[in-house]
């Protein structure tokens, strides 16, 4: 038992997984609701915000909170190489796109900035359906944040590349 705030808080009693006000994850309504509502804004953002040929990678953005953002592309002919491998630049620019909205995740609020550095590593072809990127910031200042992105090639689910990036806040 500790005090806080006036409280006695037993530390050791485990949390309810299941009640009036959450689902099988501990999740309240509200909670779900406002991850919902992060996935839109975040998307209604990258949909309003971004060059028409990013949006040509038909980008979905599947989850987003203050711990990063995580968007699917489908692997179509547009972004193919020979043999399937998905072009290094479709790679860099999800990457880049991700890790912007992870910054805005990040933040609190979806707000423009501005590319400083992009670093990609290309580990192995990106072949199969789709692709998933996962971006968090790593650390963010007043006047810059940095992000890392990790892509993954699916159904197999093996890492095909990973990126960084430092990117320039609005002052």
């Amino acid at each position: 038992m500790r005090k806080k705030w006036g409280r006695i808080s037993d530390t050791n009693t485990p949390r309810s997984i299941t009640s009036d006000h959450g689902d099988a994850t501990g999740l309240s309504w509200r909670t779900r609701a406002a991850k919902l509502n992060a996935c839109d804004d975040v998307q209604a953002f990258l949909d309003a915000s971004f060059a028409p040929w990013v949006l040509d990678l038909r980008p979905t953005v599947t989850q987003a909170n203050a711990q990063g953002v995580t968007i699917d592309i489908p692997i179509t002919q547009a972004i193919a190489r020979v043999g399937g491998i998905v072009s290094g630049q479709a790679l860099a620019t999800l990457a880049d796109t991700c890790m912007v909205l992870s910054v805005g995740a990040h933040l609190g609020k979806m707000v423009p900035v501005a590319t400083v550095t992009l670093d990609t590593q290309f580990l192995r072809p990106a072949l199969g359906d789709g692709i998933r990127a996962q971006a968090v910031v790593t650390r963010a200042g007043r006047s810059l944040a940095f992000a890392r992105c990790t892509l993954t090639a699916w159904p197999d689910t093996k890492v095909a590349a990973l990126a960084t990036a430092t990117f320039a806040l609005p002052v």
